[in-house]
This record gives C-alpha cells, structure tokens and sequence, in this order.
C-alpha cells in the first residue's frame, strides 16, 4: 500500500501540482507548497489527537491530495480532486479507507451543514483551512497580511482548544481582527471544529488571547 510520502515524491503528482502553480488565477497558491504545509498541519492534529495507523496514514493521504483538482481549475475543485484521487489510489490504497478519502476530499470546502461530517473529513477541512501563513501566497504579494504570520500551533488543555498564531511582530492581535479579511472564516472553521471535538476554543496571537465577540 502507498504511503503519503510516495505520492509526494510520485512525478506524476509533483507535475500536477506544478501545473497548478503554474496556471492558478489566484494569489493563493493551491499547489506543491499548500499540499506540504497542509500535510505538517494535520501532523501536528495527529499528535494532538493521538491518532494511530492506519488512518493517521490516510488522513496525511486525504490532505496530499485535497487541491489536486485545482489543475483543471477552482470551479468545482473538491470534485475533480475527488474523481482523481479515486483513479490514482486505486489498487493502492484498501477499498475500504478509499471511501474516506474521498468523502474528505469531497466536502475540504465545505462551508454549510458541518454538523454531520464524520471527523475525518473535519480534520482535512480544518488543516487546509488554517493554512494562511505566507507560504500561502505567491512571491510577489508584499503588502498582504499573511505575509507576517509565521505559523500556527495547537494543544488542548482543560478542554479548551487552544490555537497559537505566531507573527513577525510587524502586525498585532487587533490587526488580525480588524484588518485581516480572512480572519473571520478562520475563527468560524476554529469554532467549528473545536465544537467537532466537543470542546471550548481560544486562540492567541502572539501570546495575546483574542476577545471574539
């Protein structure tokens, strides 16, 4: 069976996602360098949430490919990454696990009716969705928020959820929450998830708790 880091070292995915890079219509970047830091995000929940193999392989899997549809484009990228990933992982991953796999790739941009998803999918959605660090956007972008985020930690201490993000001291807890547009999708995705794993949420900027009103 194939492991997450064979796919990352696999040409046929590095060309894929070297095609993304190379033809997105976006500052963002949804290719090589995501996928990576999207990988060392859901490491990170791993450990968190001692998680154990085999699913702790599939999760790093699901998170690998999540964007790969983006090659023919954002319009209905979840899907086309779903409709690849199930050709690719054929015979290369248990039918069973290729199941999850794509059912997490299917809703990791999902914004409605999160209720219900099982964990696995949350987990992809959560570790894409708190990608926004500068490795996040293309050279060039000099005057964007993201460029002063240096990255992002986890742990659970008394049932709380605690998010630590980390700057370059050149912006502040108040500019993530007044002048950072994104900041309220992440907020959104933290509250949501940490309601997945049945806990209350804080996060820190700087060592500064943020009051969320």
């Amino acid at each position: 069976m194939i492991d997450y880091k064979q796919i990352l070292e696999d040409q046929e995915i590095i060309d894929e996602l070297r095609k993304i890079d190379d033809h997105s219509n976006s500052s963002y970047n949804h290719g090589i360098r995501h996928a990576k830091h999207v990988v060392d995000i859901m490491k990170k929940l791993i450990v968190l949430l001692n998680i154990e193999k085999p699913e702790s392989e599939y999760l790093l899997i699901a998170c690998t490919l999540h964007d790969i549809g983006q090659v023919y484009g954002s319009d209905n990228h979840s899907m086309k990454s779903r409709e690849f990933a199930q050709k690719y992982l054929k015979n290369k991953v248990d039918e069973q696990w290729i199941s999850k796999i794509l059912s997490s790739l299917e809703t990791h941009h999902q914004r409605e009716n999160l209720d219900n998803l099982p964990l696995f999918n949350h987990l992809v959605l959560f570790a894409d969705k708190i990608d926004f660090t500068c490795r996040r956007l293309e050279k060039g972008i000099t005057d964007a928020f993201e460029n002063h985020i240096t990255g992002v930690d986890f742990k659970i201490e008394n049932n709380i959820f605690k998010v630590m993000i980390t700057s370059d001291k050149e912006v502040t807890a108040i500019n993530f929450l007044n002048d950072f547009e994104y900041s309220i999708k992440i907020i959104d995705r933290i509250q949501q998830f940490a309601s997945k794993l049945k806990l209350s949420y804080e996060i820190f900027f700087d060592d500064t708790k943020l009051v969320i009103k």
